[in-house]
């Protein structure tokens, strides 16, 4: 596959003059004992190493864990805006939990914050703009019409959560919507409802206090039954489409 270098210098010049993250990571990285990687990157520097422009897979879990567990979403939404170009400027009340700060934080700024599963013990946070959806989106459009070669008006199933912030119900919900033309009655997912990042933590058993371990206890004991009930729904969805293209 040919890459387009300039295309890529272009972003990097972007990136560099407007996300403090990038800009860090960049100039701790030399091209040569008296050169660091700057805005000023030439094609050929670029070339001879790519991997000095590229962002560790971390980068976006690099905070104390405390932040959450202490509800310190004041210096969680600082280090946020250390990984976007918009300003994060927001007044801040009760909030109690990452729930809370993302629907906070999308609300107050037009930043959405996505996030990991959280299987490493840490969950990524993504801050992402109105632009950098729309881009998710036309990425998932172009997907499903050009490589998939996906009908318009295909029904939708995905084994998911419906709603949330979670990086892939962000991307299957994005498909159900491309696929369907946007018709609900034929996006079908295991799970009508919304997946967040705290019961995400207390079904990882990380728990902030006696409260949270009971509500886990009683997540883990009612999950088996509800995961029964959805599944012989969902099945029942999946049959009355027989002899019908799906995409799945």
């Amino acid at each position: 596959m040919e890459v387009n270098s300039d295309i890529i210098l272009e972003g990097h010049r972007r990136y560099f003059s407007e996300i403090p993250m990038y800009q860090e990571i960049c100039s701790d990285r030399k091209i040569s004992e008296t050169k660091k990687v700057g805005f000023d990157l030439t094609v050929e520097e670029f070339e001879e190493d790519p991997s000095r422009i590229l962002i560790p897979i971390d980068s976006f879990k690099n905070y104390p864990f405390d932040w959450i567990m202490g509800d310190h979403y004041d210096k969680l939404t600082k280090w946020l805006s250390w990984l976007t170009p918009e300003k994060i400027d927001i007044e801040f009340g009760n909030l109690h939990s990452l729930d809370d700060w993302i629907t906070h934080v999308e609300r107050e700024s037009g930043v959405t914050p996505i996030h990991s599963s959280g299987t490493s013990g840490i969950m990524s946070l993504i801050p992402k703009t109105e632009i950098d959806l729309g881009f998710m989106d036309t990425e998932v459009n172009y997907c499903l019409n050009n490589i998939l070669d996906v009908k318009k008006g295909t029904p939708f199933f995905v084994m998911s959560f419906s709603e949330g912030n979670l990086a892939l119900t962000k991307f299957f919900k994005m498909g159900s919507e491309a696929s369907t033309q946007g018709n609900e009655e034929d996006q079908h997912f295991l799970f009508n409802r919304r997946i967040t990042p705290e019961l995400l933590r207390l079904r990882a058993g990380i728990y902030k206090n006696f409260q949270e371990r009971i509500k886990g206890w009683f997540i883990g004991r009612i999950s088996p039954m509800n995961y029964k009930r959805s599944m012989n729904k969902f099945k029942e969805s999946l049959i009355s489409y027989k002899g019908q293209d799906i995409v799945m």
